[in-house]
């Protein structure tokens, strides 16, 4: 779960410091721009292999039904309003969310030791 907390927060600070070194040349607003969509593609990665592994936890189906809402009104509806802009925002802290609130109850879990005879 470590490794998956590591490689999310990678990927969610790379599109924002590429969008900080944008405010001073509009090149790496672009590219800040398409690195969205490797984050939203690492974030559904790793959140099916979270649901396909031991973590069944329900905001992970919540997550892939607000995705697939997303991309039916992105398809369907087809103009680039602002706020079709403003969900992938949305959708990667919400799974960054998912993924602390996960950390949070692993680390709750007791561990059973297994002792010898005494």
């Amino acid at each position: 779960m470590k490794a998956i907390r590591a490689i999310n927060y990678i990927v969610l600070i790379i599109p924002i410091i590429l969008g900080l070194i944008g405010i001073q040349d509009e090149e790496f607003l672009i590219m800040a721009a398409l690195s969205t969509m490797v984050t939203g593609a690492a974030q559904v990665i790793i959140a099916l292999i979270m649901i396909l592994g031991k973590h069944r936890n329900p905001l992970l189906f919540s997550y892939f039904a607000i995705v697939a809402v997303f991309f039916l009104i992105w398809g369907f509806i087809g103009n680039y309003e602002f706020y079709i802009f403003v969900i992938p925002v949305m959708l990667a802290l919400y799974f960054t969310y998912i993924v602390y609130i996960q950390m949070k109850l692993e680390k709750q879990k007791p561990s059973i030791e297994i002792r010898g005879n005494e």
